[in-house]
């Protein structure tokens, strides 16, 4: 007969507190680590045991949203009860609350249909979830001001960190020739933030208790028969809630190319579930201007956040600046005719005059192009609409760009003038 294995070494191992199993009744015949949670095997039922993180909100706001959300029919798993009645157990070594397994199968997110169904669970996920007003306050999370300067600040150390390279690689000749053209996509986005008076949108969704899931992912979603569920209440965090539409649609519309037909789906789905106002695509499009998908490939290169060899990091860059020409087309074609272009000379001026579409939503005044500066107060003067135009057609990136040339003719090409970062 084979040994029974240890239960509460085992618990220390996987950082459960033995606890729990004694509070829920649980007697295991397996248990095992599966991402952030445990895994736990019992007679007649699977569980996922989840140990509370520190950053997040306490476990009565989480149990009182995930109830919330079921009684509104939205599909997430409910915290299960103790034998005490209670939906989460306070242990020394921390707080643990079970969660039901979901029968279902992982979302496949490179399936046009799932893709788009996701977007319509996340619009029902938002129209019901809501909670009292500091009950998930996090401001660093929706600060994206900071976020994005530091973003700036890190892509100039990239550049740095290529050019004092000694023996550079290809990838660091290709980032070099792009570098510009990404630097200036997020002036834009920096720019744009104060227009639709970000931090005021910021100060209204913690007042009314608009919260955002925090961490739409693949890991976080399942399909089951009667539709998508969406999982882990662990970052939720009080922001507008274009935040999480945007990092969603951000992240998985590269599968496709940014396909616009596909993307205008998913956005029409999420509407059906949660019709968005004029000032909230205004929102949405100022969230998607930011070139997420080649900045997300740099901080794994120069940070090392990734264990890739140099092809793979090379390929994968190649193929996000790829994917960001057709995220920037997207763009003009689904909100071509509310979000206004800035040229060079937009951006290193003083002041920022208000398009018409933004006028209803903008600050009272625009002030300087810093996001950190305070700019309540309004001057008095008129303001002109920007200056509109097409992107110049000179803004596809070198043939390097899907098929990675050679660093040497990458150089050539660029000696001979054959492209330039766009304007």
């Amino acid at each position: 007969m084979d040994e029974q294995p240890d239960w509460r070494e085992l618990c220390d191992l996987l950082g459960v507190d033995p606890e729990v199993l004694d509070e829920y009744g649980l007697h295991p015949r397996r248990m095992e680590r599966r991402g952030y949670a445990v895994r736990l095997t019992a007679d007649g039922a699977t569980v996922y045991i989840k140990k509370l993180r520190t950053d997040c909100a306490d476990l009565d706001a989480v149990h009182e949203l995930t109830e919330r959300l079921v009684m509104r029919g939205v599909r997430v798993p409910p915290m299960l009860q103790n034998k005490y009645g209670d939906s989460y157990v306070l242990c020394e070594t921390g707080d643990f609350y079970v969660l039901p397994q979901i029968a279902g199968r992982a979302v496949r997110l490179d399936d046009e249909s799932e893709f788009v169904e996701v977007a319509r669970a996340l619009g029902a996920w938002h129209q019901n979830a809501a909670a009292e007003p500091g009950r998930f306050a996090n401001p660093l999370r929706a600060d994206l001001p900071y976020w994005w300067g530091l973003a700036r600040v890190k892509l100039n150390s990239y550049r740095e960190c290529a050019l004092d390279r000694q023996n550079t690689t290809a990838l660091d000749e290709l980032f070099l020739a792009v570098r510009e053209d990404i630097d200036r996509q997020l002036v834009r986005a920096l720019a744009y933030l104060p227009l639709v008076n970000y931090e005021g949108l910021c100060r209204r969704a913690a007042k009314r208790g608009e919260l955002c899931h925090g961490n739409v992912v693949r890991q976080n979603l399942i399909s089951a028969r009667e539709g998508i569920y969406i999982l882990d209440h662990s970052h939720v965090f009080a922001a507008p809630q274009m935040l999480d539409l945007a990092s969603y649609i951000q992240r998985y519309a590269a599968r496709f190319d940014w396909d616009r037909s596909l993307c205008a789906s998913a956005l029409a789905a999420y509407q059906q579930e949660r019709p968005l106002s004029e000032e909230e695509r205004l929102v949405a499009a100022v969230l998607l201007a930011y070139p997420e998908g080649m900045l997300r490939v740099l901080e794994n290169y120069y940070e090392q956040r990734q264990d890739w060899g140099e092809e793979d990091f090379l390929d994968a860059f190649a193929k996000a600046c790829a994917e960001d020409q057709a995220r920037i087309q997207f763009l003009e074609s689904e909100f071509g005719d509310q979000l206004p272009r800035l040229d060079d000379r937009d951006l290193s001026s003083d002041e920022l005059a208000v398009p018409a579409s933004f006028a209803p939503y903008a600050r009272p005044s625009m002030g300087s192009l810093s996001v950190f500066g305070d700019a309540d107060a309004d001057d008095g003067e008129e303001r002109t609409p920007f200056r509109r135009g097409r992107r110049s057609t000179n803004t596809a990136f070198p043939g390097s760009a899907t098929g990675v040339a050679s660093a040497a003719e990458r150089r050539q090409e660029l000696r001979n003038g054959l492209w330039r970062p766009s304007s």
